[in-house]
């Protein structure tokens, strides 16, 4: 799989070597924390009087590194010649030091010379996701544990108010209560057959929709299926025959738009039945 990747990355870089000012690197299989462009930008141009050969904007692999157009016939002319002994990557740290090394010198010297063409910026703003590549016989189990994207693991809306319980036994300080409330995600440790939530509105309200979305970026498994969704009209005895289900969660999500002037009226109870035992967590990252 590196001969391919190397010969594609190189092509790559040739079609775009005279077409803009920087290039970086980036799959199809990663995902990217909030306004990563500009804060790409805005650090090469803050290094625009330094000299610099490439800039780290991810900690593994080839994700994330940021090259001068200038400068990309070396990775070029790398990748092309040893293509089939060594991935693209390393050959990157054999650049650095065949620039800046050399036999009459110190390794520490050595490394701080290379560290002077390699600028790293933290936190890194991508992230893989998988662990099995189309390269046959690539296998990615790594992750940068410098990868932070708070603002996509959690998404708090205004609720009505409610009470809310549930038989799930959620992780730490994960609860469900705290997720309604717009504080923080729901992390429910493996719910079986029967399990449910149920949010009692204080006031009977009238809804416009409801959306509840399961996994987030860093536990895109820990997603919510074979579960139902029913509601408790106004002036209904809480019983389960009363319950009108609305619907399944599909993939993981689950989203229902109420049309105006519907004969549900105003609704007292939303709950969540699951049907089977789930074979992993669960994270409401959106309710």
């Amino acid at each position: 799989w590196r001969t391919k990747q190397n010969l594609d990355y190189a092509y790559l870089m040739m079609y775009v070597m005279n077409k803009g000012v920087y290039y970086v690197q980036l799959e199809d299989d990663v995902i990217s924390a909030p306004s990563c462009v500009s804060k790409m930008k805005n650090f090469a141009m803050k290094l625009h009087s330094q000299q610099w050969f490439v800039l780290l904007f991810s900690q593994l692999g080839f994700i994330g590194k940021m090259f001068q157009t200038r400068d990309l016939g070396y990775m070029i002319n790398y990748m092309l010649m040893f293509h089939k002994d060594q991935p693209c990557d390393w050959l990157l740290d054999h650049i650095l030091y065949s620039k800046v090394c050399s036999a009459d010198k110190s390794m520490r010297h050595c490394s701080a010379q290379k560290q002077r063409l390699s600028k790293r910026f933290r936190p890194s703003l991508f992230q893989h996701i998988g662990k099995h590549s189309s390269l046959p016989g690539k296998v990615q189990p790594l992750k940068d544990k410098s990868f932070r994207m708070a603002g996509n693991l959690f998404i708090p809306h205004n609720n009505p108010p409610a009470k809310v319980t549930t038989t799930i036994k959620h992780h730490q300080s994960y609860s469900i209560e705290f997720a309604y409330a717009g504080r923080k995600m729901f992390w429910g440790i493996k719910p079986l057959k029967g399990d449910f939530i149920n949010f009692q509105f204080l006031n009977p309200t009238e809804l416009n929709s409801i959306s509840i979305s399961s996994g987030n970026s860093e536990h895109p498994g820990d997603i919510l299926n074979n579960a139902e969704v029913c509601l408790l009209q106004d002036g209904k005895e809480v019983k389960s025959e009363n319950f009108v289900n609305i619907g399944k969660f599909n993939h993981g999500n689950f989203h229902y738009v109420f049309v105006k002037n519907n004969k549900l009226g105003k609704i007292s109870a939303v709950k969540i039945n699951l049907l089977q035992n789930s074979t992993s967590w669960i994270i409401f990252r959106e309710n």
